[in-house]
């Protein structure tokens, strides 16, 4: 791996809503409407988010209807796998994020993410 690359995985996992979706993806795998009802952002912010953590093996994705559902996936190459596994190590021991995993824990996912077989509220906007 050339350095410009790892450095650029470096710099996408120093993001603080980047770790907060990590965070969560520890928890277990989450709908990009869950992730943003529970960070409070837009889906288009998070799924960019997920995008750039997806590019370097980070996540990965499956689509459930409308809906796509990340997960936490092991990268590819092995300095990036050590990257993460340090990154998720300090997650387990810090409690910065867990209110985000007390608001996950009680997501309703039917409000907000009500959307099945076409009409989301995304495509009404």
């Amino acid at each position: 791996m050339k350095f410009e690359r790892f450095s650029e995985a470096v710099k996408i996992l120093g993001d603080r809503t980047r770790l907060r979706l990590i965070r969560l993806l520890m928890e277990r795998p989450v709908f990009v409407c869950e992730a943003s009802a529970v960070l409070g952002l837009s889906t288009p912010t998070v799924s960019v988010h997920f995008s750039k953590l997806k590019q370097f093996g980070f996540v990965k994705d499956r689509k459930e209807g409308q809906k796509v559902m990340y997960s936490l996936a092991e990268p590819p190459d092995p300095c990036l796998k050590l990257v993460l596994e340090g990154v998720l190590q300090y997650l387990r021991t810090s409690d910065e994020f867990d209110e985000d995993i007390e608001r996950l824990k009680s997501v309703d996912i039917s409000k907000v993410c009500p959307y099945e077989g076409g009409n989301s509220e995304e495509e009404n906007a």
